[in-house]
């Protein structure tokens, strides 16, 4: 198992988010930027990784989440399953609404994600891919981050592609999150990804060798 460079190791247990004692390497970017495909790539390179967006979508399907929604949203149950377009409608609508779900979401994270943790086995770090890295200010809590970046226009062609837009809306988008040029300036180490899916491997080798013990 390959381990990080013990420079880079700035944190003690204590300080570290969930007072893990391995080290972790935040993985963030934007949307349409390429973080999942290069969240694919290190897990193609057997590294171990934790998905953010997974531990949420664990929360919602476990018992306790189906509970949760029944209960203060019963009209997003059908045939005992959560209608998630239903219930993201609800939600984004109404601040009370997202405010509730995000309370409860948040006071099951931390024991899902360590659930996930064990499911890896014996680690020597970990990669923690969370889209909103920044927006929670926690880097302060990971050794290491990594930013998957490219360029506004990159960014915007991607999403009306991938989500079958239109270029208006996918602005509005865009425009609703961090930019990535204020990103930029939190990131330790910046993988573009404005070329192919081969440059972009490349990119990522590239860090890889710049964080990991030969």
């Amino acid at each position: 198992m390959k381990k990080i460079k013990s420079n880079l190791i700035k944190l003690k247990t204590a300080e570290r988010l969930y007072q893990l004692d391995v080290p972790i390497i935040g993985l963030t970017g934007g949307i349409a930027t390429g973080k999942s495909t290069a969240a694919q790539y290190f897990k193609l390179k057997k590294l171990p990784l934790i998905d953010a967006d997974q531990i949420v979508k664990n929360i919602y399907h476990s018992e306790l989440g189906l509970e949760f929604v029944l209960r203060n949203f019963p009209d997003c149950i059908e045939n005992k399953k959560i209608n998630f377009p239903k219930l993201r409608s609800i939600v984004f609508n109404n601040v009370e609404n997202k405010n509730k779900v995000e309370g409860f979401i948040f006071s099951h994270f931390e024991n899902t994600f360590k659930t996930e943790l064990n499911k890896l086995g014996e680690v020597d770090f970990i990669i923690y891919d969370v889209p909103l890295l920044f927006e929670k200010k926690l880097q302060s809590k990971i050794d290491i981050n990594i930013l998957v970046a490219c360029d506004d226009k990159t960014q915007i062609k991607r999403l009306i592609e991938r989500d079958k837009i239109e270029a208006a809306l996918a602005q509005k988008i865009i425009q609703s999150q961090m930019p990535i040029a204020d990103k930029l300036n939190f990131a330790q180490f910046i993988i573009k990804n404005d070329q192919d899916l081969n440059h972009l491997h490349s990119e990522i080798d590239k860090v890889l060798n710049d964080i990991l013990e030969n």
